[in-house]
């Protein structure tokens, strides 16, 4: 008896993004150790000379390369450096808080999150979920508003009012926001995920800048006045410890 192999069918490759392209290239200079020439890079990333030179001219013009008058190749520019910076800073500034979200944890029972400051807005990159069968979880990457929920309001609450995006307009929440100057922590129940309640307290560098805030994210069946208050201690001092690694010296910026 024999046995036939199915048929395969090669695939089309579908034409890459133009986000995609740029990402290559970007991928390309990452994996070399000195400049790059347009011949070159046609090359590893197998597209024309005009397409490769229309790309660099764009980074380059938003100085995420450079280019060398003389012997016009390219290496990765001053915005290209100062991402990498950042996202270094990003990592350490996550592995700092981590043993500060454990703390939290242990101490409230509930998740602990870490939300860094993302223009207008607010993500989520760290959690250290609740081992209670009932327990709030967020979704590492996902963005959020500063005007609502707890770990929003307490970065938005040290931002200096010309840069509050339009939806932070209001007297309402300026009073709040002003509590949570006084306090130094921020409370939220269902604000923005039903059944959820937290308390969140800012995070700042040494300049007194907040980057972001940490948080104690439970839900409303154990959200009671005086558990909440504990809570918040708990947070506003992990807060603070991992401020003052960062350099704070215990003012926000003006």
């Amino acid at each position: 008896m024999s046995v036939r192999s199915p048929r395969v069918t090669p695939r089309r490759s579908r034409p890459r993004s133009a986000v995609r392209r740029v990402t290559d290239v970007l991928d390309a200079f990452a994996g070399s150790t000195g400049d790059l020439g347009v011949s070159e890079l046609a090359r590893q990333l197998r597209c024309s000379k005009s397409v490769v030179h229309r790309l660099l001219a764009g980074l380059a013009e938003s100085g995420y390369v450079a280019a060398d008058p003389i012997t016009r190749r390219y290496r990765l520019g001053s915005k290209a450096l100062l991402l990498a910076q950042s996202a270094a800073a990003h990592d350490d500034l996550r592995r700092r808080a981590l043993p500060h979200l454990e703390t939290i944890r242990a101490r409230t029972g509930e998740t602990a999150t870490l939300s860094l400051l993302r223009g207008q807005s607010r993500v989520y990159v760290e959690q250290l979920e609740s081992r209670q069968s009932v327990r709030q979880a967020v979704a590492v990457g996902t963005e959020a508003p500063l005007h609502l929920g707890a770990s929003g309001k307490a970065i938005l609450a040290h931002l200096p009012p010309e840069s509050w995006p339009a939806s932070a307009r209001g007297q309402a929440l300026e009073a709040d926001l002003a509590g949570v100057r006084r306090r130094g922590y921020a409370v939220s129940r269902e604000e923005r995920i039903p059944g959820a309640a937290s308390v969140a307290a800012p995070v700042f560098d040494h300049s007194g800048t907040v980057l972001g805030s940490i948080s104690a994210a439970g839900v409303v069946a154990r959200a009671e006045p005086r558990t909440m208050t504990r809570n918040a201690a708990i947070v506003v001092a992990a807060a603070r410890a991992l401020s003052r690694e960062l350099g704070w010296r215990g003012r926000a910026a003006p």
